[in-house]
């Protein structure tokens, strides 16, 4: 099957992002299938970039599908899909739901860029730092709908690890998309207003899994049929990376929240004027033993306004 080449500026309008975001992503990796053309127009070194559609996000391939089918769908459809993105069509049948996990999982696993290579050790290194970040919510992305809503991915798939990663990826190169949907056939059950509020009350009260909100809920309302423990968990995904900041205020401290979502702005020495006018002490001294068995405790003071630090030895006593 023929490939399709898509220039520079159609793959920016499609992603709606910049040239300079998309050659930023470019250098990274982002688009593997690509290739130069002799070009009499210009470009750089009198060469234009091409980009393979199937190089391109699951969903700005479905979007280049959709806008290219309109008015003859047929044969648009058959000079347009690749291997990668044929298995679309079972993929819409689906539900809404079910497209929106599968077209989140694919962009993670395109934005964390999980690639072969011979650098096993450091390629799965690199790969779980760039989990961490997505978990840690400072790695962050949008994915676009069929409908065209653009929606969290965090929302949607809440925290991953490596191993789901790496089946997902797996699962996505086999069967594409289709490999990707949940394998629930069910309906996507609905939760009721009573039911959020509870949920959310529970989540703020107290530090609690979903487990815990699902066994609370089967106790408070024995004799209402609650939905599924999958659809509360993934109700719980949804709000704890929704309120994320105001769950580590009321669960972690005010400490552990400015040190996460609070810009540190001013001057460390405060109201200081000269040395000497403020020293602080570590609180929590060291304990030290030497070669010759003798017990040492180590205390670390600090002037505020100079920043010295003056670190002093005392010995314990044995008593």
């Amino acid at each position: 099957m023929n490939e399709t080449w898509l220039a520079v500026k159609e793959v920016t309008n499609i992603e709606k992002i910049s040239e300079m975001t998309f050659y930023r992503r470019f250098k990274l990796g982002h688009y593997p299938a690509h290739k130069y053309v002799s070009s009499s127009s210009g470009g750089r070194g009198g060469r234009q970039l091409l980009i393979a559609l199937s190089s391109l996000p699951p969903s700005a391939q479905v979007q280049y599908m959709q806008s290219r089918s309109e008015g003859s769908p047929h044969a648009a459809t058959k000079a347009l899909l690749t291997p990668r993105v044929r298995t679309i069509m079972k993929f819409s049948t689906a539900a809404a739901w079910n497209q929106e996990i599968a077209l989140a999982r694919a962009e993670l696993i395109s934005l964390i860029g999980l690639k072969s290579g011979k650098a096993k050790k450091h390629k799965t290194k690199r790969t779980t730092l760039a989990v961490e970040a997505y978990n840690d919510h400072v790695i962050k992305a949008d994915v676009t709908l069929p409908s065209g809503e653009m929606k969290d991915i965090y929302s949607l798939l809440g925290k991953v690890s490596v191993k789901t990663l790496y089946k997902w990826k797996k699962a996505f190169a086999q069967d594409g998309l289709d490999g990707l949907l949940t394998s629930y056939h069910g309906r996507q059950e609905v939760l009721s207003e009573e039911l959020k509020k509870e949920i959310m009350a529970l989540l703020f009260e107290r530090k609690r899994n979903a487990k815990k909100i699902y066994e609370y809920l089967k106790i408070k309302f024995p004799n209402n049929e609650l939905p599924t423990y999958e659809t509360i968990n993934r109700h719980v995904k949804t709000l704890r990376a929704q309120y994320a900041e105001e769950l580590m205020y009321i669960h972690e401290g005010e400490r552990k929240w400015k040190s996460k979502y609070q810009l540190s702005l001013g001057d460390a020495a405060g109201d200081c004027a000269e040395p000497n006018e403020k020293w602080e002490i570590d609180t929590t001294p060291a304990d030290i033993i030497t070669k010759e068995g003798t017990r040492w405790k180590l205390i670390a003071l600090i002037d505020v306004y100079s920043r010295r630090v003056k670190v002093r030895l005392f010995e314990t006593s044995n008593a």
